[in-house]
């Protein structure tokens, strides 16, 4: 007998270049995701009512994605936590702007039992993988000591928001 799978229901905040490019392919390879609601403030042409401008009660999922810009993020959630059915929240990096949006924002999930992530791919970069092996190999518990780390994007010779200095 074959095992069912439960499909997985995501609203999804954000449409820019990085969601299309990098988020929606790997959602895609998932045969138990669907993307139920993309929320944008793009006007795009809406051939399966799929893009929303809020996120309402009626339209609301169990899982969140939020790959807006980190000065939405706060407003992104903060909505997404009138939904009822929402139970997870997973955001891309940074959390917020500061210190204290996050922890507003962890208080808010807390208090409506919604499980918060925020994504941080950096954790599974090479770099830091070997720096983990690194640590884990040489870990000598008699002296206690700190290990400053720094990872760098190296500019890319192309023009787009990040490079742009408008």
């Amino acid at each position: 007998s074959k095992i069912q799978v439960m499909k997985k229901q995501f609203s999804i905040y954000g449409y820019g270049n990085h969601y299309k490019n990098k988020i929606q392919p790997c959602l895609n390879k998932y045969n138990d995701i669907i993307i139920k609601n993309i929320i944008t403030s793009r006007k795009v042409i809406n051939e399966d009512d799929i893009f929303k401008d809020k996120l309402s009660n009626e339209d609301c999922t169990k899982y969140v994605y939020i790959a807006t810009p980190i000065a939405i993020h706060e407003k992104n959630i903060k909505e997404a936590l009138k939904c009822k059915k929402c139970n997870t929240i997973i955001c891309e990096k940074s959390l917020t702007h500061n210190l204290k949006a996050t922890k507003s924002i962890v208080k808010k999930c807390r208090e409506n039992n919604v499980y918060l992530f925020e994504s941080y791919m950096f954790n599974y970069h090479p770099q830091f993988i070997e720096i983990k092996k690194l640590i884990q190999k040489n870990i000598n518990f008699k002296r206690s000591g700190t290990i400053f780390c720094r990872y760098t994007i190296p500019k890319i010779n192309y023009k787009d928001h990040r490079n742009n200095n408008d």
